[in-house]
Parts: structure tokens; C-alpha cells; sequence
């Protein structure tokens, strides 16, 4: 009985060896392991996943076993038949499966988007890292956050460009384009400095227009540049500069910028004013630059005699130069405020599609910035011109002449001017408060000549307040009314 059920068994596992086989020839078939559809998986999963399939199913066929020898067997033989299966079972799964395979960890099942992502990021991580590796020499603080990261990373770039080809004019310029003031790159053997990146491009190739107007900027007022056998001053760097590109608006106002009244910058066989230098960037780019436009409204307003400036088809007084900043930049208290000091009382001057008032100009200015003192003062001015007791919103509050005079001299209690208008603002017998004290008309001219003793005016206003007999000290002298 024993040997006879012995043969069975045997012949049963051949059986089962054999659904076995075919099990794993169904389980992986050429068509599912080539489907796109499927996930991508290491070959270790892989062979997990097989041997769990296998193993789940050899326990359904266990139990299976287990339930058919249960009415038949006593439990002492259906155990020990248990066992037997169970260690033939351990030996199949250890001849699949060595230790280190069943022991390593598995890695997550990923898609074939998810693993060229992730070989994208590893490539990433890889240039980074070379980027991270500054080279000694490169004389960069590389912990300055991420712009510095980014400038470092850049400079390790054209380094390398220009160890390829030392004669890359264009390395030489993006080096020195991104190297910060003071800072030096290490090319070789020698260090460089943001200017002298810039001579070589030019040395290189003196054509290069931006390098021209970069190098201008670097060498300040009274630097200088030695190309081939030639120094160049700023001015000359720029001239150079719209010379080869007579567009180049930024050269244009910054070689205007340079240049001081009756002063002139020579370009090609031409010379050019600072104001015709502001008309040039301007004729190029209109929208060039806010403070091209204050430069040439300050310009026309030195001339004093009506002259304009024609930029296209349009010509331009100063106060349409100063509207044309304010139209660009409504954001700069600055423009507001210079507008507001070139409008006359009871005009208005048009910036795009809305007319402003002198005052109104001050007002946006104070918004703007609530402590610039000058355009508070210039504010209560403007006030005591249209009217007494004329006041004004400034954000949520109301203020009146006074006020506003006020505000000016606490802001800045060493303006002159602020404290000779506050002067102006009171009567006999009142006074202003400033700082939690009280000044009287007389106080406030002795205060504004402590400050500027050269103003003829405040000396007249003083002496009319004096009575006879009446001193008044200003700094450590004394007056009298006839001696202010």
C-alpha cells in the first residue's frame, strides 16, 4: 500500500510538474512581455512576481490536496504528507530563487514614463553636479543662493569654452558679462576681470557692439581701456559703440549722460550734444528709458528760451519730456514730483489720456513716497497759491496748508526752504508745531537762516517781523531789524 501510493504520488508530481511548466510558458508569453501597454519592471520584480503566481498556485493545490485526504486519512498521515510536499515545495523555490535575490530588497514597479523621467532627472543631477565643481581659480563665492549658483554655473560654462578656444570672442564676452563687480575667473593660468574679459573679446573682434558699451560702463568716468595700440576712455567706448550700431539707444544716453553743458562726444566724423546724444536714444527707442526722458526735459528746461525737441514726427517741450517719464513709469515718485515743479499753476499737463494739476502731481508723489519733504512743501505752496484755507486728500487723510508745511520740516528739519514756506504759512501770533514744539513765524525765518545764512529773502522777511528795538539770533550772532 505504501510503495503503490509512493508511485502515485510520483506520477501525480509529474503531472503537476507538467501543468506546471505550461503555467509559466502562459504566464509569460512573448506577446504580454512585449505589450507597450504594460508597466516597466526590473527583472528581479519580474521574477518575484512569477514566483508569487507560482507560489499561490501550489498552495491552492495543497489545499485542494489537504480537503480530498481529510475523510480518508487519519491526521498523523495527512500531516506527514504535508511536510514531505512542503520541503519539496522549499527546495523548488530555492533552486528558482538564490538567497541574495529572495533577501534584496525589491525596487518599485514603475511606468516607461515614470522611468525616462527619472533617467531626465538623473542627467539633470549629473550636469548640476558638474556645475557645482568649480574649478580653482574661479574666485566666486558659490553659496550666494540661487542667482549665484546660476552666474557660477554659466561662468564654469564659457571656462570651458574658452579652454577649447582661447580666441571665443563671444566666451570672453558672456564672462565677463557675468562675473560681478570686483569678481575674477581663472582661464588657464591667469585671472580675469570683467573689464579685461571684454578686451579680449574686442582684441578678438572689435566689431562686438555690446562690448563696446559693457566695457564703457566697467571703466567708470576716468577709467580706461587698452585695445591693440589704442586707449579708449568711456565716452570713446560708447562713441565706438553707436558707431557700429548708430540704434544702440543705451550707448547713446549714457554717452549724453557723460557729457556736461557746452560739452560734446564725438562720433565718427560728427559731433553730438548731450541734448542731440538724448534725441538719438529716443528717435531709436521712444520707449526706451523713463530717464532718458527726464534727462532731455532737463535739458530743454536749462535752454530757457522755448526750444523743443523733435523725436520722430513729434516735437517735445520739457513738460511733455517730464509727462512722457511719468507715462512710462507712473510708478516712480520722482517723475510725479518733477512734472508737478514744471506745471504753472492753474495748467495741467496730459500724461496718456487724463490731465494732471500741479498739485495733483505732488498728491501722486506722496502716495508714491509720504516722506519726501520736498513735495510736501511744495504741496502747501501750491495750496497757499490757489487759496487760503485750501486743503488736500493725501491717501485717506485731509491736509491743509499748514499741515503740509509741517509735515515738510519734520520730515527734514534741515531743508532751509521748508522752513522758510512754513514761515509763510502763519500769521501774527500763530505758530506751527514740529517735532512736539512750537515755532513761531519769526522762529521759523531764524531757523531756515541757521541753516542757509546766504538767503536774501528770509534776511528781508526777518527784519519785517523784527519790531524796533527787536533781535534776533541766528547761530551765534545777534541782529537787529535794520542790520537784517
Amino acid at each position: 500500500m505504501g510503495k503503490k501510493s509512493l508511485g502515485e504520488k510520483k506520477s501525480k508530481s509529474a503531472e503537476e510538474d507538467a501543468e506546471f511548466n505550461e503555467l509559466l510558458k502562459q504566464l509569460t508569453t512573448k506577446s504580454e512581455r512585449d505589450t507597450p501597454q504594460e508597466p516597466m519592471v526590473t527583472k528581479a520584480e519580474a521574477k518575484k512576481s512569477r514566483l508569487d503566481k507560482l507560489l499561490n498556485l501550489k498552495r491552492a493545490q495543497e489545499a485542494e490536496k489537504v480537503e480530498a485526504l481529510r475523510t480518508k486519512k487519519n491526521p498523523s498521515e495527512k500531516n506527514s504528507k504535508s511536510a514531505k510536499e512542503d520541503v519539496e515545495f522549499d527546495e523548488l523555490l530555492t533552486q528558482l530563487t538564490t538567497k541574495s535575490e529572495r533577501d534584496t530588497p525589491q525596487e518599485p514597479v514603475v511606468t516607461k514614463a515614470e522611468a525616462k523621467k527619472s533617467r531626465q532627472d538623473k542627467a539633470l543631477d549629473s550636469k548640476r553636479s558638474l556645475k557645482l565643481r568649480i574649478e580653482a581659480g574661479l574666485e566666486q563665492d558659490t553659496t550666494g543662493g540661487k542667482n549665484e549658483f546660476v552666474r557660477n554655473s554659466k561662468q564654469l560654462l564659457f571656462i570651458k569654452q574658452l579652454k577649447l578656444n582661447p580666441e571665443n570672442a563671444q566666451a570672453w564676452y558672456n564672462l565677463g558679462a557675468n562675473l560681478v563687480i570686483g569678481g575674477m575667473a581663472k582661464v588657464g593660468s591667469r585671472s580675469y576681470t570683467k573689464k579685461q574679459c571684454y578686451v579680449q573679446a574686442l582684441t578678438l573682434y572689435p566689431k562686438y557692439v555690446e562690448a563696446w558699451h559693457n566695457l564703457g560702463v566697467d571703466l567708470g568716468v576716468e577709467g580706461t581701456a587698452q585695445i591693440g595700440s589704442q586707449s579708449y576712455t568711456q565716452n570713446q567706448c560708447y562713441a565706438q559703440a553707436v558707431t557700429l550700431n548708430p540704434e544702440e539707444a543705451e550707448s547713446w544716453f549714457n554717452l549724453g549722460h557723460n557729457l556736461g553743458d557746452g560739452e560734446t562726444a564725438q562720433v565718427g566724423d560728427q559731433s553730438y550734444t548731450q541734448l542731440q546724444c538724448f534725441v538719438k536714444a529716443l528717435t531709436n527707442d521712444p520707449n526706451h528709458n523713463w530717464g532718458t526722458w527726464m534727462c532731455l526735459g532737463y535739458c530743454l528746461a536749462r535752454l530757457a528760451n522755448g526750444e523743443t525737441a523733435q523725436i520722430g514726427s513729434q516735437s517735445y517741450t520739457e513738460l511733455q519730456c517730464f509727462a512722457q517719464a511719468v507715462r512710462l513709469r507712473p510708478e516712480r515718485y520722482e517723475a510725479w514730483f518733477t512734472l508737478g515743479n514744471y506745471i504753472k499753476v492753474g495748467e495741467t499737463a496730459q500724461v496718456g489720456s487724463q490731465s494732471y494739476t500741479k498739485k495733483q502731481c505732488y498728491v501722486q508723489a506722496l502716495i508714491l513716497n509720504p516722506k519726501d519733504a520736498l513735495a510736501w512743501t511744495n504741496l502747501g505752496v501750491t495750496l497757499r497759491c490757489v487759496g487760503v484755507g485750501e486743503t488736500e486728500r493725501v491717501g485717506n487723510q485731509s491736509y491743509t496748508i499748514l499741515q503740509c508745511c509741517e509735515q515738510a520740516v519734520t520730515l527734514d528739519p534741515n531743508m532751509a526752504q521748508a522752513w522758510s514756506n512754513l514761515s509763510g504759512c502763519l500769521g501774527d501770533g500763530e505758530s506751527a508745531q514740529v517735532g512736539g514744539q512750537s515755532y513761531t513765524k519769526k522762529q521759523c525765518y531764524i531757523k531756515a537762516l541757521t541753516l542757509d545764512p546766504k538767503h536774501e529773502t528770509m534776511w528781508y522777511m526777518l527784519g519785517h517781523n523784527l519790531g524796533v528795538g527787536e533781535i534776533a539770533q541766528v547761530g551765534k550772532q545777534s541782529y537787529t531789524k535794520q542790520q537784517c
